[in-house]
């Protein structure tokens, strides 16, 4: 069954075991994301767009920074990428109407996800362009790495 998995020619029958597995194994270890990543290499159809959903939301609301690094071999898949540019631009919709009706709510998750981005390794900044001096609005953490600033003097803290 390996070597049908690397060439992507399982049966249905196939399918559904391996499915079986990886939801036994993901109920026996429910942290771990081995266990909810993989099916999605061989998942396809309502099955694949179900198990990636829940895997997208689940990095979404965590703020996993890796997600994307995680999800990009499934692009090869014209099927699969066209799957994820559609739950992604649904998510990226949904969003925009929920925070058009919930400011609080909206500043909740741009809170979150700056501490998200906080966990990236490169030194990010958002500067705002429209103010003359271009305020720094926020840095994260590898700002300190990068430049040799206390995180403490960063954004104006």
């Amino acid at each position: 069954m390996a070597a049908a998995l690397g060439s992507g020619e399982l049966s249905d029958v196939q399918r559904a075991a391996l499915s079986a597995l990886y939801d036994g194994l993901a109920a026996q270890y429910p942290g771990s994301s081995a266990c909810r990543r993989i099916p999605l290499d061989f998942k396809v159809g309502e099955s694949f767009r179900a198990a990636l959903d829940a895997y997208l939301r689940r990095g979404l609301t965590r703020g996993v920074p890796s997600l994307y690094v995680d999800v990009r071999p499934l692009m090869a898949d014209p099927a699969k990428r066209q799957v994820v540019q559609e739950l992604v631009e649904g998510y990226r919709d949904s969003l925009r109407r929920w925070g058009r009706e919930n400011e609080t709510a909206t500043e909740e998750l741009q809170q979150e996800m700056m501490r998200a981005l906080d966990h990236f390794e490169k030194c990010i900044m958002f500067v705002d362009t429209s103010k003359p001096g271009w305020e720094v609005l926020y840095t994260n953490m590898a700002w300190e790495h990068v430049t040799g600033l206390r995180v403490a003097v960063r954004a104006g803290a």
